[in-house]
């Protein structure tokens, strides 16, 4: 239906809740039939804080000129502008959005005012999709007005059975492939591994509810795969027997759900929950006192030290607490003797497990972490910590008097830089004492979600940065004189222009830890 409306240039909203694939359904056609059907994505995310201008400078920045007034697609293309998280931008003094009544604007007269001469822009060859959740968790009701212009279509929630049976397609076909090297037997792991996951994943969203007081108890169907995505980073050399793949089920549903927690009474449900479970799906479970009490099920890659170059690292079980924490000491003597600000840290039992908490994260691709806890407990140490041992180069801001916007920027270039042209893995490490203007969390969320900040270069910048680019992206068969309008997207998709290569190294090489 998305295809044969977007043939007739009709505008498409998809709605559902929260995790369904409203987001993945539209940029896998867009990446698919961008290419046969001469189509140019253009991708933005809405959040409570985006402003008017932002998103008519990110427009504007992907449309060409054909005359002094009118702008568009290039010829013989179109140009399908894909607008996520609609209903997000906060409402102002009169109850209006005003991202949204510039979009309304636009598919009202088809075009905008200039903002500096104040004259008509009228644009052609541009479509708009959209998507958003029902209104409810910082989600506004959107006027009838600007939806009226929609073919309004609902993705619903997958059922079980469903989620079954993608999962199942998922880790049935990684342990089959002959690549993975797991024996024949290993495919008993498939039904007990996704039942446990897909039943852990809704007892937790409907019995653990969010509060006040526990107001990210959010869970959606992301998390569910974030559990299968860390169940295949093991190997076949590490992985031997199906007690160690129990024991990787119950970490990788740990970290996805058991992190979250806060309260005691909470994790020790959940650890109930979870030896239930394990006794219900799996063939000879492992009791309680195995899996909680007797030792800490820990899995990470570093155990090899800092001479193993990161990319030959084995995710494997870490079954020696005490080896773990001698090893941490061995690199944190090799960062303070690399260091000018040397860090004096004491790996005791949490600090130690918190640690291979964040190298796990970093280690996953776009593997971002909200680290939340009182003042002192060492989150800003450990961040810089687990980024050396994970291989990152951790960078942040410093504050100083009158910083604001126009620095942060200038920061957020040199990020930019150092991620995307440079090339080097880095950990952006931003903490609620550094948000001087909420127009910096802002710019952090564009950088989440599509890797662009409205406005952060100009032309004269990007053709620079596209210049040091240059001999990397010829290796790569790209095309060095193609249109900046070219699209991307933060994933592994092929690259087709130099400020895509930019923008998508710095997606594979940028971890965030607020």
């Amino acid at each position: 239906m998305l295809d044969k409306l977007l043939d007739v240039n009709k505008s498409v909203l998809l709605t559902g809740s929260t995790g369904v694939g409203k987001s993945v359904i539209i940029t896998d056609y867009l990446q698919r039939e961008s290419e046969r059907k001469d189509l140019v994505p253009v991708w933005i995310n809405f959040s409570a804080q985006t402003p008017a201008y932002d998103t008519q400078v990110l427009i504007e920045a992907k449309l060409e000129k054909k005359r002094k007034t009118k702008f568009g697609a290039p010829p013989n293309k179109k140009i399908i502008l894909f607008v996520d998280d609609v209903n997000m931008p906060a409402r102002e003094t009169y109850g209006a959005q005003p991202p949204v009544e510039l979009l309304r604007q636009f598919q009202d007269h088809a075009g905008f005012y200039d903002r500096k001469k104040l004259f008509w822009k009228d644009v052609e060859d541009t479509t708009l999709i959209c998507a958003c959740a029902p209104p409810g968790g910082g989600r506004q009701e959107v006027t009838p007005r600007f939806f009226r212009h929609f073919n309004m279509l609902n993705v619903p929630p997958p059922s079980d059975a469903s989620m079954s049976t993608i999962l199942s397609s998922i880790y049935g076909g990684f342990l089959s492939t002959a690549a993975s090297g797991f024996p024949n037997d290993f495919a008993e792991c498939v039904k007990p591994v996704v039942d446990s996951s897909v039943e852990v994943y809704r007892r937790m969203s409907e019995e653990l509810l969010p509060t006040p007081a526990k107001a990210h108890y959010t869970f959606n169907l992301r998390d569910l795969s974030k559990v299968l995505q860390g169940i295949l980073l093991i190997t076949s050399e590490q992985c031997k027997t199906k007690d160690v793949m129990t024991r990787l089920w119950v970490h990788e549903s740990m970290r996805v759900f058991h992190d979250r927690l806060i309260s005691v009474e909470d994790k020790v449900y959940y650890k109930n929950m979870v030896a239930q479970v394990v006794k219900k799906h799996f063939p000879d479970p492992p009791t309680f006192e195995s899996l909680f009490v007797d030792r800490s099920i820990l899995f990470g890659d570093f155990l090899g030290g800092s001479n193993e170059p990161v990319e030959e690292r084995a995710y494997k079980e870490i079954t020696s607490v005490d080896k773990m924490v001698a090893m941490m000491e061995e690199y944190l003597e090799e960062y303070n003797a690399g260091s000018t600000n040397a860090m004096n840290l004491v790996f005791f039992l949490d600090a130690a497990e918190h640690a291979a908490r964040l190298t796990r994260i970093l280690r996953q691709p776009r593997g971002n972490a909200m680290l939340v806890g009182v003042g002192g407990s060492g989150k800003q140490s450990l961040t810089r910590f687990a980024s050396f041992v994970a291989g990152f180069k951790c960078f942040s801001i410093e504050l100083s008097r009158g910083y604001g916007l126009s620095e942060f920027r200038d920061d957020l270039k040199n990020l930019y830089q150092q991620t995307g042209v440079d090339g080097v893995p880095t950990v952006f490490l931003f903490t609620d004492t550094q948000i001087v203007s909420e127009s910096f969390v802002e710019d952090i969320n564009n950088i989440l979600n599509s890797g662009e900040v409205p406005a952060l270069f100009d032309q004269t910048e990007k053709d620079r940065m596209c210049s040091d680019i240059r001999e990397y992206a010829e290796t790569l068969g790209v095309r060095c004189g193609a249109s900046p309008i070219t699209a991307f997207r933060l994933c592994d998709c092929p690259y087709s222009s130099c400020e895509g290569i930019i923008t998508t190294r710095r997606a594979h090489s940028l971890g965030l830890l607020p």
